[in-house]
């Protein structure tokens, strides 16, 4: 907002616990400016923080940024909820890994050479296939949900700590 406000009518801007000056808030050694606008929705829990920089280096132009992070809280019973769901899901998906595995050690049984000295015989494309998408699967599956889960266990101190920062 300080951007805002010092372009209107006011000769000063309270800026960093200090009186400034809207005439030097922005000037030609200025390089960089980011403006932080707040949106919160308290019936939806949701805090919306938009960035927007503006980086004055180039000869005539400006370079423009727009970045919007959205912040959801999960409280209480939604929070169970999700990390319940979670939390199966990733069960479900390392069975399908631990399946997979069984496959494969019964593949090698049927490809393992009869005798000493007979040949290995290889399993079918089809077969190798399905078993690297199920194990890509698993692997991605869990990658996904374990990085999720800290976030979304940590949304509502993040907002509170978003929301307090502005109104402070």
């Amino acid at each position: 907002g300080d951007i805002l406000y010092s372009i209107t009518d006011s000769p000063f801007l309270f800026r960093d616990g200090r009186i400034t000056g809207t005439d030097t808030f922005i000037d030609s050694m200025s390089s960089t400016v980011k403006l932080f606008l707040v949106f919160f929705t308290p019936r939806a829990g949701i805090t919306s923080l938009m960035t927007i920089t503006a980086d004055f280096m180039g000869d005539f132009e400006a370079t423009v940024d727009v970045r919007l992070d959205h912040y959801a809280i999960l409280e209480g019973e939604q929070l169970t909820s999700y990390l319940s769901i979670q939390v199966l899901c990733i069960v479900l998906v390392l069975i399908m890994g631990i399946d997979a595995a069984v496959k494969v050690y019964q593949e090698i049984l049927v490809c393992k050479p009869p005798g000493p000295g007979e040949r290995w015989t290889a399993p079918t494309s089809a077969f190798v296939l399905g078993i690297l998408i199920d194990m890509g699967v698993t692997l991605l599956t869990c990658t996904f949900i374990s990085i999720r889960i800290p976030a979304k266990v940590q949304s509502a101190p993040k907002t509170r700590e978003i929301v307090g920062a502005i109104s402070a």
